[in-house]
């Protein structure tokens, strides 16, 4: 049966000398592992891959491929560099972790941006943004002018700016519109090291010059004393294993002697002939052989076992089916079948919270030392009850109280005699008699209206009728006119004579 072939994809861009070079160089070994480069177009969600390691050198320009890359760590591949933690990444991020791990770093902070997409209001969208910057305060922070202005997600020399004045710093700052930009120290160094950094453990430590746009030199030896190179080595491994990096280059900027880390966001690092020269070229292509083999040989090396997600899938992590199964707040449970702390057996009945029910055979505890109960007044039995079974006080007893004397009853006022057999009304006073005259003489009988007042006599004379209100002629209207409103006629405006001084345009 023929053995199966481990597979290395490569994923490049304008690139000439690294790739072919790296692929001949694995498939030269004849180790059971060969390396292509990869052809995709198009992908299944959850679809398989053929490769056991890709190398990722360009998926930071098309994203599509980073989308691929993150779908093959799904299947259990292993990405180099794992695409999670570079989508993730920045150089503000990479700063505060030098800080946490004691890495040396230059001072630096992170400013908002420039500008934004055209969904954001400032006066609205932007409400916790302190404004206006207190560019001077920032500037402090750093240590003052000179400043180094660059994008916190950009490599390469793109979108990094030194500005000696606030003037300059204020011009650069205005040409970043959608980048988040970091305000960084300047480190005036005297000595500059880049390390290529494989496999989170084989470092190469160069001599550098940085450079713009492939300007910078290695040179194949470097001048480092015994203790700044275990330093760099030191803080190297430190970075690249805390970010996860099995392919990065760290560069430290040295100053008075110490080593300043001044970028090591590099997942996709400089490997061209040209710039690295013939030593470290054929350094980093062998060393990236011996790593991309040895991931392929390994099964249990995969960038998603950094994740609880790929636990999950793989088995190894327990999956909370149901909110019984969930863990509880509080303290932990006790396993069921354990012993108790006094060697009780575990199915030994219960009681209480929990406790194991006592022994019988134990020595029972000694009883109670009974209350003592205060003696109370003797009373007699057969004496009536009253209230809460308290005994009725008798009322002949010597030592009762004098029994409090009667009230003294309330004096009546006298009332005006009224017949008893008068009707009554309201609060038992008379109904008015009614057959006796009204007081302004109207007859008890006559007819009533209102508040009980008289009706007016008929034979009096009327008032005289209120003068009816004049009536404005109306305005004629054309039976034909177009009606609005509540079915007036609209009014005919005149139109306005043109303006000679804006030749009849409206201001």
């Amino acid at each position: 049966m023929a053995k199966q072939v481990l597979k290395i994809g490569l994923f490049v861009g304008r690139e000439w000398s690294f790739p072919p070079a790296f692929i001949e160089e694995v498939n030269r070994r004849d180790a059971g592992v060969v390396a292509e480069y990869m052809k995709v177009g198009g992908t299944m969600m959850d679809e398989p891959t053929q490769y056991r390691v890709i190398i990722d050198r360009i998926s930071h320009e098309v994203p599509y491929y980073r989308s691929y890359l993150k779908n093959a760590a799904l299947q259990g591949v292993k990405v180099i560099n794992d695409p999670f933690m570079w989508s993730s990444d920045d150089k503000f991020f990479g700063a505060s972790l030098a800080a946490k791990l004691g890495v040396a770093h230059p001072r630096t902070v992170v400013l908002p941006n420039h500008s934004y997409v055209p969904g954001i209001v400032p006066t609205e969208s932007l409400r916790n943004l302190i404004y206006p910057l207190e560019w001077d305060k920032l500037v402090d922070q750093v240590g003052g002018f000179p400043v180094i202005l660059k994008d916190a997600h950009g490599g390469g020399w793109q979108g990094v700016y030194v500005a000696h004045t606030m003037e300059e710093l204020w011009h650069y700052y205005n040409q970043s519109g959608l980048l988040t930009m970091v305000l960084q120290e300047y480190i005036q160094w005297d000595n500059y090291a880049r390390v290529m950094a494989l496999g989170q453990s084989d470092l190469h430590i160069m001599k550098y010059k940085p450079g713009r746009h492939g300007s910078g030199r290695y040179f194949d030896e470097h001048d480092f004393s015994p203790a700044l190179y275990q330093r760099i080595y030191d803080d190297s491994l430190k970075l690249v294993q805390a970010l996860g990096y099995d392919m990065n280059t760290v560069e430290f900027a040295i100053r008075d002697g110490v080593p300043y880390a001044i970028d090591f966001m590099n997942p996709a690092p400089d490997m061209d002939v040209n710039s690295l020269g013939k030593t470290n070229f054929e350094w980093m292509v062998s060393h990236m052989a011996d790593m991309a083999i040895r991931f392929a040989k390994d099964s249990a090396v995969a960038t998603g076992s950094r994740y609880y997600w790929y636990s999950m899938i793989s088995g190894e992590a327990k999956v909370i089916a149901s909110p019984a199964d969930a863990p509880k707040r509080g303290r932990p449970r006790k396993p069921d079948a354990a012993p108790a702390a006094d060697s009780t057996p575990a199915d030994a009945p219960k009681r209480g919270r929990g406790r194991p029910k006592k022994d019988a055979d134990a020595p029972a505890k000694p009883a109670r030392k009974p209350k003592v109960v205060k003696a109370t007044a003797s009373v007699d039995p057969d004496a009536p009850k009253r209230g809460r079974g308290r005994p009725k006080k008798d009322a002949t007893a010597d030592s009762a109280p004098a029994a409090k004397p009667a009230r003294k009853p309330k004096a009546v006022k006298a009332t005006a005699s009224v017949a008893p057999d008068a009707p009554k009304r309201g609060r038992g006073r008379p109904k008015k008699d009614a057959t006796a005259p009204a007081a302004d003489g109207t007859p008890a009988d006559a007819p009533k209206r209102g508040r009980g007042r008289p009706k007016k006599d008929a034979t009096t004379p009327a008032k005289p009728a209120r003068k009816p209100k004049a009536v404005k002629p109306a305005t004629p209207v054309d039976p034909n006119a177009p009606k609005r409103g509540r079915g007036r006629p609209k009014k005919e405006v005149p139109a306005p004579e043109a303006d000679a001084a804006n030749d009849g345009l409206l201001p």
